[in-house]
């Protein structure tokens, strides 16, 4: 299975459009970020993205995809995640082992 492949399959199908245009360069990826009302984070060789809810990569927040409640909970539910509650009351999804 590719690294790609790999992260698709940590997002619900209503998603993975969205992720599949982001993944261009999946081979460098280092990091994702989720969190309620938080931006999309992706590190790509030591470099922050963001990702707009389009599935484009962009360098500013105002196009970021903010994640809902509700979307976190539908990633949540097909992916082993663990829920995390951090010291900003902010809801966050760690995927236990990495990716790739």
């Amino acid at each position: 299975m590719t690294k790609r492949e790999e992260i698709l399959r940590i997002f619900p199908d209503n998603m993975k459009r969205t992720w599949e245009q982001a993944l261009g360069w999946a081979d460098k990826l280092q990091e994702i970020r989720l969190g309620v009302g938080q931006p999309v984070r992706l590190h790509y060789s030591g470099e922050e993205r963001f990702l707009s809810g389009r599935g484009v990569l962009c360098t500013g927040l105002q196009e970021a995809w903010y994640l809902t409640e509700r979307e976190m909970d539908e990633i949540s539910a097909v992916t082993p995640c663990t829920l995390l509650k951090t010291k900003s009351a902010r809801d966050s999804l760690q995927y236990p082992g990495g990716i790739g």
